[in-house]
C-alpha cells in the first residue's frame, strides 16, 4: 500500500508563489520600529488607538497609569467598587480623570397598581366568617321548639 493514496502530493500547476519574507527583509521604520502592515481589510495597526480596561489600586493608581497619546482606558479599582475612565489627547496629555461608583441593579417586576378598596382586611374577614358560622351552626334550642 502506498502512502500517496492517503496523502496526495501537490500537483505542479506552473504557479510561482513568492518566497516568504524573512525578518531582515521587512521594511523598517526609523529607530528600530517595524512598519505597520495592512490587515485583510486594509486597515493599518499603526493608526489604531489604545482602548482597554485594567485593574489599578485606588485613585492614585488610576492617575499614575500611563497611556499613549489619543487613547482611552477603563480602569477598575481593585480596592473598592469604583471605576475610572482615563483619556489622553493627541499630545499625550491626560484629560481630567472621570470617577464612577457602580452599584448593583436589581431587577424588579413591575406590578400593576392594585385598588385595595375592593378588598377586606383580615379582621373584617374573620368577623364575616364568625357571622356565617353562627348562622349555619345547628341551634339546639330551635329544634326543641319545633317538636313542641
Amino acid at each position: 500500500m502506498s502512502t500517496s493514496q492517503y496523502y496526495p502530493q501537490p500537483v505542479a500547476t506552473g504557479l510561482q508563489y513568492p518566497a516568504p519574507m524573512s525578518y531582515t527583509s521587512q521594511p523598517r521604520m526609523p529607530y528600530g520600529g517595524s512598519a505597520p502592515y495592512d490587515t485583510a481589510y486594509g486597515a493599518s495597526y499603526g493608526n489604531s488607538s489604545y482602548s482597554d480596561f485594567r485593574w489599578v489600586q485606588g485613585e492614585a493608581g488610576a492617575k499614575a497609569f500611563t497611556m499613549p497619546p489619543n487613547s482611552r482606558a477603563l480602569l477598575l479599582d481593585s480596592e473598592s467598587p469604583v471605576f475610572y475612565i482615563k483619556v489622553t489627547d493627541m499630545s499625550g496629555m491626560p484629560q481630567p480623570l472621570r470617577i464612577f461608583d457602580y452599584t448593583e441593579r436589581v431587577a424588579t417586576a413591575s406590578l400593576p397598581a392594585v385598588d385595595e378598596s375592593n378588598y377586606v382586611t383580615r379582621n373584617e374577614f374573620n368577623d364575616l366568617r364568625k357571622m356565617i358560622d353562627d348562622l349555619t351552626a345547628p341551634n339546639p334550642s330551635s329544634n326543641t321548639e319545633r317538636r313542641a
